[in-house]
């Protein structure tokens, strides 16, 4: 064997941040969408089927203490992993729930400068979020022509060729991430609610 050094180097990255929000009452979030619903025919942005709702401080309390706490880990990650001295705030945040046949096509956040999602209703049977990266195709073609097709169907890819990563719908979770970090929501499959707040963040 010859005798060499050989050190990596991870020179970007790209993250997602996993936040368990504690003591949040979702139960009564999903009355207030069950209501809501039955008044309001939603909006139609990245959601292919199923329903999007624009949501305003002061509608559902207990979706505003699901909202501050989220914040509240958005603010540390900014000042305390960052190391960014800035304050932020929420710019705005909706409701998009989705069945059987549901799903959201791939989107980034323009105009905010970080965002997330909240699980308030869902299991592991519905869609999950993909992220994907910007350069996905020019890995999958390189992967493709220069390492073989065996190596695209493994599920080990070293991160380097990693081209998406796709995380689990859990209950009172939050995902929070990079708004140009390009992202949908897989289709659900089976007869389950899945109740989900979109969330937008940018400095005060």
């Amino acid at each position: 064997m010859m005798d060499m050094s050989i050190k990596r180097h991870d020179i970007f990255v790209e993250s997602i941040f996993d936040v368990d929000v504690p003591e949040v009452n979702n139960s009564n979030i999903f009355d207030f969408f069950q209501e809501t619903i039955k008044k309001h025919k939603g909006v139609h942005r990245s959601n292919l089927g199923g329903w999007q709702f624009d949501m305003k401080e002061g509608m559902c309390p207990d979706y505003d203490d699901a909202m501050s706490k989220v914040l509240y880990a958005v603010n540390h990650i900014f000042k305390n992993v960052f190391n960014i001295n800035l304050t932020m705030q929420i710019s705005n945040s909706w409701l998009n729930y989705s069945s059987r046949g549901g799903l959201n096509s791939i989107h980034t956040h323009p105009g905010a400068l970080f965002s997330g999602v909240y699980y308030i209703k869902t299991s592991d049977n519905t869609g999950p979020i993909n992220f994907i990266r910007s350069d996905a195709h020019a890995v999958e073609s390189t992967a493709w022509f220069g390492i073989g097709n065996e190596y695209t169907r493994t599920g080990d890819r070293d991160k380097l060729w990693r081209t998406n990563a796709q995380r689990k719908p859990i209950p009172s979770k939050a995902y929070l991430f990079s708004s140009w970090l390009a992202h949908e929501v897989m289709e659900t499959t089976v007869d389950e609610d899945r109740l989900v707040a979109g969330i937008n963040f940018v400095p005060v």
